[in-house]
């Protein structure tokens, strides 16, 4: 069905409300969706409570609802959560303030990375961690969210969000696609992530990092894996995080 209540909502969010539904708690919910899917490690939501996440384009207009942000394809001023003030789940703080490396990325910028970091304990912890934070650009803009962004533009946006530029890595994919692929990703309005010539080559990793599967444009969970095995034992043996 194409119009209703739950048009534009994926699958995954359809299975957890009706867990949510079923348990009485969200908490409980997403670790059954986990147990289900059999996911390695714990999947934590960043707040239980009810919010609804919001948009404010650069012509001023605001939509609300997570599905409806992209629709509009506008340039993004700014995501927020409205009621604005919400509770991280306890279980993220305690999970943040005991990890050795903070990966954010790839996904959705405005819609997937961002809301987590629009809690401001959240992002206090993440910023005073001693934990080496890792960016993982996305290979392709997405529409209605990141058009004609570049790497640097992603850094910027999350900067705008949280007041800090916290990553002391940014990784990045430089490989050869097809041309018959990037051309279906741009009738898409989908382009290549540029990277920028400015960016600081000290804190970035270039790699082959992408895979083609039914014509949609991945990261090589393989590739991917190898580069943040070569790179998380040199954060381990004591290197000095960058300055905030």
């Amino acid at each position: 069905k194409e119009d209703g209540s739950i048009s534009g909502h994926s699958m995954g969010n359809l299975i957890l409300a009706g867990l949510t539904a079923t348990e009485g708690d969200f908490a409980e919910a997403v670790y059954r969706l986990s147990q289900l899917m059999a996911t390695k490690g714990r999947v934590i939501p960043f707040s239980i409570e009810n919010i609804s996440l919001c948009a404010k384009y650069e012509d001023g207009s605001i939509v609300s609802g997570e599905a409806e942000i992209p629709k509009a394809d506008k340039r993004i001023d700014k995501v927020f959560f409205n009621p604005p003030y919400a509770k991280p789940y306890v279980r993220v703080l305690e999970s943040l303030s005991s990890a050795d490396v903070i990966i954010i990325g790839p996904g959705s910028l405005y819609t997937s990375l961002l809301p987590a970091l629009l809690l401001s304990p959240i992002v206090d912890i993440i910023i005073n961690s001693p934990a080496k934070k890792i960016f993982i650009s996305n290979i392709m803009t997405q529409r209605g969210e990141t058009d004609g962004y570049s790497v640097m533009d992603h850094i910027k946006a999350i900067k705008k969000h949280t007041g800090s530029d916290f990553f002391d890595n940014i990784i990045v994919t430089k490989s050869n696609l097809p041309t018959n692929t990037t051309e279906t990703y741009r009738s898409l309005n989908s382009t290549r992530v540029d990277i920028d010539v400015d960016i600081d080559r000290d804190r970035m990793i270039v790699a082959d990092l992408a895979e083609i599967e039914d014509g949609v444009i991945r990261h090589s969970e393989t590739a991917l894996a190898r580069v943040l095995h070569d790179l998380i034992p040199k954060f381990k043996k004591g290197k000095t995080n960058r300055d905030k």
